[in-house]
């Protein structure tokens, strides 16, 4: 099947930056018709023309005078006007979000700017090296298992815009979830506010939780994490990581090495001591793993099961043969550009036929599914969980229950997304293998229910446990997948068909289940059978190879970004499936990789790989403030001549003055701020974005909010749950009674 859910719907893009025309990108590749319209509006940062390039496909460009004519007919007949542009300067131009909602009735409209409508940063000049600045991403990168050497050390800008790509993949996600709410005619959200500054906060899940959780502020500062090794070390010919710190991960690192004596030492006999024991551990590890080439190294490591990858330069990367296999590239208009990163039922999905520059939107509202009659909603039984709340209308997966089959990170981050948007999410655990529970910090006793990791990631989520090794608790499985409408899990494909969760069982269940998945580099081509973390993703896929330090050297973007960036994708495209399933009554499996997500995040990068253009030189400077280890980071470039100068000026100032100074003089520029500082900044305070996650085992935790408001509503989490604390709630909502229950609570299914 196809999956162009919005198809024959009409977007009205004005905007500059990346951020919100990337986001227009994604809603053309779920087949919206997208008119890109030039009103005359002042990019502050215009794109390359290699990200122009990549932005605008599929899209319809034109060219009006504002106010017009053009612009009011096309927003007649438009189902969402999407801007980069404040109110103010919108309604300038005839396109601002209130006039135009208060002039067509039937319009949704979205608006992603640098730092949101409101606030002291409102009218602050942001690009991608600021908001990196003032989010904290900045401050950690690079990032575990990577670090700086010295405390004093500046962060490091990847030339890949991550910030903008973080803006335009929240956003579509906010987007497509107002839309759904249309599609099935109820009253959703008009007005969608996103800032790109909140939208990269709320990923950095794995810089906040620690800091909330009582373990200092790590970043790109020398260290080590509490469980070891997980480390970036250099090869014979490179750089590779190195995971083993988990008890399966460290015996397959010792029968690689040969079991040498000294790594049998007791200090190294768990991942904590081995922690504990961290400067004894690296010396005679780093000294082995200089010895090896690092591709030799990589399938030695990847044959015993061991998440290893070596840094892998960004046209290498494209060059290679998987990439070419499995079709993460695709030629246009003379440029090798990101193909859409979504494969659905196992076939990539391409643009659909008759799009934009053919006259498809000639009569759009008459083609719009939003506007066109619908039959009566398929009935289905309303799933009453603990997603977000928000007022004044529901939220637009209200009634959508999710069962979550993820662990670690990025599976988990999709299904705290789609309870942010409203859907009963229940996240399916066992007390015999607490995968997302076991990293810490923890917040309190039992540790399984204060881990920062998990509760990080499962806020707005229930949880129910089973036990899948017996026959009962696979059984019971079957029949909450009856009782679901989607299904997520990031198992690898011999395991995922071990425990009977493939597409094709799965829908002989449900016949109309939503099933998403997500893997490292997907599930066919040459590196389908290998598994990566976040460090490998980075390293395989050239992020780390654009992104580098002043030495050249590849460095790794902190806070586990391709982790959530991939969550993020993957609950975009599980609203695009529900949408679909809408429309045709028919489900789906939803694929995505992690590998291009990360070409995603490099979209213009990409065509320029094998050449020195500008987009690949570095973005940003980091000038040193009169504050011990401060920064401000300033958008390049500046003549040698200038910087000087700049220099001289900023080592007198603290960073808010920095940033103010070098703002007035019309430099894009942010204060370099740690997770500390982001937790009490006052713009994201005056924004009501931080939030307290008032945790009955872990305490009050600052925590990040949700990044979209819903007509001027933020939607509010409620803490993660206690392990298996929904357990007997929702197995009455699957059809079992309490007699059925106590039979499987004795018989250890529900272990």
């Amino acid at each position: 099947m196809t999956l162009w859910p919005l198809r024959g719907v009409v977007v009205v893009e004005v905007a500059t930056g990346i951020a919100a025309p990337l986001c227009g990108r994604l809603l053309a590749d779920a087949g919206a018709t997208v008119v890109s319209l030039d009103l005359g509006q002042q990019d502050a940062v215009p794109p390359s023309a290699s990200w122009r390039a990549y932005l605008d496909v599929g899209k319809e460009r034109r060219t009006a005078a504002p106010g017009g004519a053009e612009p009011a007919a096309l927003l007649a007949d438009a189902d969402l006007l999407l801007t980069s542009l404040p109110h103010g300067a919108a309604a300038a131009l005839g396109v601002g979000c209130e006039q135009s909602l208060a002039a067509h009735p039937d319009l949704i409209a979205a608006c992603i700017t640098p730092f949101g409508q409101s606030g002291p940063y409102a009218a602050l000049m942001g690009d991608d090296v600021a908001v990196a600045a003032l989010s904290g991403l900045s401050d950690c990168t690079p990032g575990f298992p990577d670090r700086r050497e010295r405390m004093d050390d500046p962060p490091v800008q990847s030339r890949a815009p991550l910030t903008e790509v973080a803006g335009a993949l929240v956003g579509a996600t906010a987007v497509l979830g107002a839309l759904f709410a249309r599609l099935r005619g109820e009253p959703g959200p008009r007005h969608v506010e996103l800032a790109s500054l909140e939208a990269t906060t709320t990923l950095i899940v794995n810089e906040w939780g620690p800091t909330a959780y009582g373990g200092g502020v790590r970043g790109r500062r020398p260290g080590h994490m509490d469980q070891e090794p997980n480390s970036y070390l250099a090869a014979a010919d490179g750089w590779v990581n190195v995971t083993g710190m988990t008890p399966p991960y460290w015996e397959a690192l010792l029968e690689l090495m040969g079991r040498p004596a000294w790594a049998l030492a007791p200090e190294f006999a768990t991942p904590e001591s081995r922690a504990a024991n961290y400067e004894t551990l690296m010396p005679p590890l780093r000294a082995w793993v200089k010895t090896r080439p690092r591709l030799a190294f990589f399938e030695e490591a990847q044959a015993r099961g061991l998440p290893i990858c070596p840094v892998t330069d960004l046209r290498d990367t494209l060059a290679s043969d998987h990439v070419c296999a499995v079709g993460s590239t695709v030629e246009v208009g003379g440029r090798v550009l990101p193909a859409d990163a979504l494969l659905v039922n196992g076939v990539r999905r391409e643009r659909p036929g008759g799009g934009v520059g053919t006259g498809a939107a000639a009569n759009p509202a008459a083609m719009s599914p939003l506007r066109a009659a619908r039959p009566p909603a398929r009935p289905r039984p309303l799933a009453t969980g603990r997603g977000a709340t928000a007022a004044p209308h529901q939220l637009p997966l209200r009634g959508i229950r999710v069962l979550d089959l993820t662990q670690f990170l990025a599976g988990p981050f999709a299904g705290q997304t789609l309870a942010s948007l409203g859907a009963d999410v229940v996240v399916v655990e066992s007390s015999t293998r607490l995968v997302t529970r076991s990293f810490g910090p923890f917040g309190g006793v039992p540790t399984y229910d204060a881990s920062m990791n998990f509760n990080f990631c499962a806020r707005g989520k229930r949880s129910a446990t089973l036990n899948l090794k017996t026959d009962e608790g696979r059984a019971t499985l079957d029949q909450l997948v009856r009782s679901s409408d989607v299904v997520i899990e990031n198992y690898s494909a011999r395991f995922a068909a071990q425990l009977g969760l493939t597409y094709e069982r799965l829908r002989t269940l449900r016949e109309d289940i939503v099933v998403g998945s997500l893997s490292a580099f997907g599930r066919s081509g040459p590196w389908g059978r290998y598994i990566g973390l976040h460090s490998g993703v980075m390293a395989l896929s050239g992020l780390a190879s654009v992104t580098r330090d002043e030495q050249g050297r590849p460095r790794f973007l902190g806070a586990a970004l391709p982790d959530t960036l991939s969550g993020t994708y993957l609950a975009c495209a599980v609203v695009q499936g529900l949408a679909q399933r809408e429309l045709t009554g028919e489900g789906c499996q939803l694929e995505l990789s992690m590998l291009d997500v990360g070409l995603l995040c490099m979209g213009g990068l990409v065509p320029d790989a094998a050449t020195d253009e500008p987009t690949l030189r570095h973005p940003a400077r980091f000038l040193r403030t009169r504050e011990r280890e401060r920064f401000v980071a300033v958008a390049a470039p500046l003549l040698a001549a200038e910087w000087e100068g700049v220099e001289r000026e900023v080592a007198t100032l603290t960073r808010a003055e920095a940033m103010a100074a070098l703002q007035a003089r019309g430099l894009r520029a942010g204060s370099v701020q740690d997770v500390a500082d982001v937790m009490v900044d006052p713009h994201l305070t005056a924004r009501r974005f931080v939030a307290v996650d008032d945790h009955p085992v872990a305490g009050a935790r600052p925590a990040p909010g949700v990044a979209w408001l819903y007509d001027g509503e933020r939607p509010q989490l409620p803490h993660a749950p206690l392990l298996g604390a929904d357990t007997d709630d929702v197995l009455c909502a699957a059809g079992f009674d309490a007699a059925g229950i106590a039979a499987l609570r004795s018989g250890g299914a529900l272990a």
